[in-house]
């Protein structure tokens, strides 16, 4: 098992935290409770990933993880066009 997130699964991880906001590693927690997204219109298509996260490293993991740094535009420019 790798250490580290393959380009996808970070991908995917980067995408929900900026679809759901500032609670989103609470949210995610909460939708590997129920095997599924709750987050309407995110990209269900990228659960695979997020499952993959969560067998792969765990709720444990996700506790220190920390996205990788941004340009904040770039980040905020995303989440508005997703929203």
């Amino acid at each position: 098992m790798s250490k580290e997130l393959n380009t996808d699964q970070l991908a995917a991880i980067t995408s929900y935290a900026a679809h759901v906001g500032d609670n989103w590693k609470s949210t995610l927690q909460a939708d590997w409770m129920r095997s599924g997204p709750a987050v309407s219109n995110w990209r269900t298509m990228d659960w695979a990933y997020m499952q993959q996260i969560r067998n792969n490293f765990g709720p444990r993991w996700l506790a220190e993880f920390k996205l990788p740094v941004q340009e904040p535009n770039l980040r905020n420019i995303y989440r508005d066009a997703v929203r």
